[in-house]
């Protein structure tokens, strides 16, 4: 086997693309993450405030860094997430079409796997970071914070909200795989959106284009479970009391009660403005990442690319 071969199937190549495009598409948009988390949760600070006056109000309130807030385990997270994910999806991409076939319900097998696989691995960390997103005022550190959950909540507590996010994870990543597998294909047919690299290849502009198009989508289907999620992550249970939030059905009949279906997506369009790029920037940097670390086989074998949640 020759070595540009063996490099194309070197694991690590894949991990590491795919975690660098996702750290970097997520530090462009942490302060729409932060903002988002707040109007999920009905944070005081940003209640009955439209966007741009709720921003004006957390920097009055806390400053700029303040936007930044729970970036720390953000990035923590996200290297891993986004690696594991990239690299998941290669892989169960390709067992499944070997038992399936080339077919499209394949991209969406593959991209629940890889977003199951990588919620698992780093909830603990996604959990911190929202606690860390949601307090406003003194900063605390992330042992801070692990200490007073552990010693208050429990062992447990660092995986409330796992179950809404493995079925919104169902709809976010089978969806956008799938998605972008689907119009990938059929731009790469267009010789206009070919990149310059090779025909199996799409240029930057197509790369945006189909990125953005499929996280938009599939957040929208999602987003409800996401704010169930969110939900029961900030909630912090007093001795003596128990969750108000403690399943995903209850929790969407709670907040629907309060509020109607506005309950249910509060943030989103916030998660609008964030997720084009965000998911863009992620496919662009991925596929630009494995053409320089030289992940792709010299043969027409194609090589799918994740997004990022």
């Amino acid at each position: 086997m020759r070595g540009s071969d063996q490099r194309a199937t070197h694991p690590g190549r894949n991990l590491v693309a795919g975690g660098l495009a996702g750290c970097f598409a997520k530090s462009l948009v942490a302060p729409l993450d932060r903002m988002k988390i707040l109007y999920q949760g009905n944070h005081g600070i940003i209640r009955g405030k439209t966007i741009p006056s709720a921003i004006v109000r957390v920097y009055q309130e806390e400053g700029l860094l303040a936007f930044w807030r729970g970036n720390k385990p953000q990035m923590a997270r996200i290297f891993p997430y986004a690696g594991v994910q990239f690299l998941t999806f290669e892989r169960a991409k390709r067992f499944y079409r070997q038992q399936f076939g080339d077919r499209h319900f394949v991209s969406f097998m593959a991209g629940s796997t890889a977003g199951i696989t990588a919620v698992t691995v780093t909830y603990p960390i996604d959990f911190l970071r929202t606690r860390m997103a949601w307090t406003v005022g003194h900063p605390v550190t992330v042992l801070e914070l692990v200490r007073e959950i552990h010693r208050t909540e429990g062992k447990a507590a660092f995986y409330r909200g796992i179950v809404p996010t493995y079925v919104g994870m169902l709809f976010y990543a089978g969806v956008s795989f799938g998605i972008y597998d689907f119009i990938k294909h059929s731009m790469l047919a267009v010789p206009q959106f070919q990149s310059t690299s090779g025909p199996e290849h799409l240029n930057t502009l197509a790369n945006l284009i189909c990125g953005g198009t499929a996280g938009l989508i599939s957040q929208t289907i999602a987003y409800p479970f996401d704010v169930v999620r969110r939900r029961m992550q900030i909630e912090q249970r007093q001795a003596g009391q128990n969750y108000q939030f403690h399943g995903v059905f209850q929790s969407m009949r709670l907040l629907y009660s309060q509020g109607g279906l506005r309950m249910l997506f509060r943030g989103i369009s916030l998660n609008y403005i964030r997720e084009f790029p965000q998911v863009g920037l992620a496919f662009v940097a991925y596929e630009k990442l494995k053409i320089w670390l030289e992940v792709y086989k010299d043969s027409d074998e194609e090589v799918a690319v994740a997004s990022l949640r």
